[in-house]
């Protein structure tokens, strides 16, 4: 936000914008701050969750459903992380960089996509685990 801050200000106000505004938000802020707090998010329950039908089942078929879209959940962010991985080697061999206002390489920023959704798939088990054994518990009942 502060980069494009600065920029807006210095389109405007002194007719000097900064060169490579576009670049850097594109090819590395917004990678940076869509993929690295994903984990954290899920760690406070802060993503958008739709539990209108699951709140009506009763006890045991919620607890089958939550850990199932777990599992599903865990395996497409799996997936992410594992293309994003070797793209990110591809890249890196490529030496993928961006030519506009300024020269910048994009191949770093590319490892965390395959880094966040590591993380996010740490902590989805992490869950997944919590769900388990309540799901343990409600077997019991």
């Amino acid at each position: 936000m502060i980069h494009v801050v600065l920029d807006v200000a210095g389109r405007y106000i002194f007719n000097a914008p900064l060169p490579g505004t576009i670049e850097f938000v594109s090819f590395w802020w917004m990678i940076l701050i869509i993929f690295t707090p994903l984990a954290y998010t899920q760690l406070r329950r802060e993503h958008i969750d739709v539990s209108v039908f699951v709140e009506l089942m009763p006890p045991m078929h919620r607890a089958l459903t939550i850990a199932f879209t777990r599992i599903l959940t865990l395996f497409g962010i799996g997936l992410v992380a594992w293309y994003g991985f070797f793209y990110a080697i591809e890249q890196m061999h490529r030496g993928e960089e961006a030519r506009g206002a300024v020269h910048i390489w994009i191949w770093p920023f590319r490892f965390l996509v395959p880094w966040g959704m590591g993380l996010f798939a740490v902590q989805l088990l992490a869950d997944l685990y919590d769900d388990l054994k309540h799901l343990k518990t409600v077997w019991r009942a």
